[in-house]
């Protein structure tokens, strides 16, 4: 009875072959040195962070609005001559 799959095996001239070709070779070493270079630039951004001594503060204060949010009246800006 034979066998419904057939084995197959690779010629002998391809199993003495390196599996990696020179631009195979020089892709790898490229990346390699590019992914260096970020790391060393990008080591020299980064910035310890330090809170300000004063910090800001956010008012909601509806006064601060401007007037066409406001519900506070504004004082007008054209005064009427008396």
């Amino acid at each position: 009875m034979k066998s419904l799959f057939k084995q197959t095996f690779p010629y002998p001239e391809n199993l003495k072959r390196f599996p990696f070709g020179l631009a195979d070779v020089v892709v790898i070493l490229g990346t390699l040195v590019l992914l260096g270079l970020i790391a060393q630039v990008g080591a020299g951004t980064l910035v310890a962070f330090v809170p300000p001594d004063q910090i800001p503060e956010v008012s909601f204060d509806p006064s601060n609005l401007p007037p066409c949010f406001s519900f506070v009246p504004m004082p007008s800006i054209v005064k009427p001559k008396v």
